[in-house]
């Protein structure tokens, strides 16, 4: 019976020597976020920050654009801030009119402007787009948006509109 319990014993100190241990895996170990944080293998970026093609946070939204748009103000420059969190940038000169800042909501690569109004004078923006980076490396924010006169009631006007934000 003794060489039975001796057996038992070597067999279980084998497995407690040789087996993994469980939740030893740290899935960020070897994932560098640059500006963000690794949050269960993925970096969630800083406020302003996309990540690269390798999932790190390189890549900063944040600066002076220009814009062609196929509305009515044409060719003008528009500035980028970083949002108050991560998934959120203002753009400063929205539309070549606006004077404060439109929010945009950052998913992945897409783009969103929930409905706002920007000035507090009846003028209503809202649209969605995509922001990719060209071979040159800047950024470059790809939007289709409209924007509603109500100032005066019953008579609605609307431009609908799109633009290409290349950063300088």
């Amino acid at each position: 019976m003794s060489k039975k319990i001796f057996y038992f014993f070597a067999l279980l100190g084998a497995m407690v020597v040789f087996a993994p241990a469980c939740g030893d895996s740290d899935p960020c170990k070897d994932v560098e976020c640059a500006n963000g944080t690794c949050f269960e293998g993925v970096c969630d970026c800083d406020a302003g920050y996309f990540t690269d093609a390798n999932g790190s946070c390189t890549i900063n939204a944040a600066g002076v654009y220009n814009v062609s748009e196929n509305c009515t103000v044409g060719i003008y420059s528009a500035e980028v801030l970083a949002g108050a969190t991560a998934g959120e940038l203002k753009i400063k000169g929205f539309w070549g009119e606006f004077v404060a800042n439109v929010n945009v909501t950052v998913s992945g690569n897409n783009l969103t402007i929930t409905r706002q109004e920007p000035d507090g004078d009846k003028f209503f923006v809202e649209g969605s787009g995509t922001w990719s980076v060209n071979a040159g490396g800047k950024v470059v924010l790809s939007l289709s948006y409209t924007v509603k006169d109500e100032t005066v009631p019953g008579a609605i006007q609307t431009a609908t509109c799109s633009a290409t934000y290349t950063q300088q």
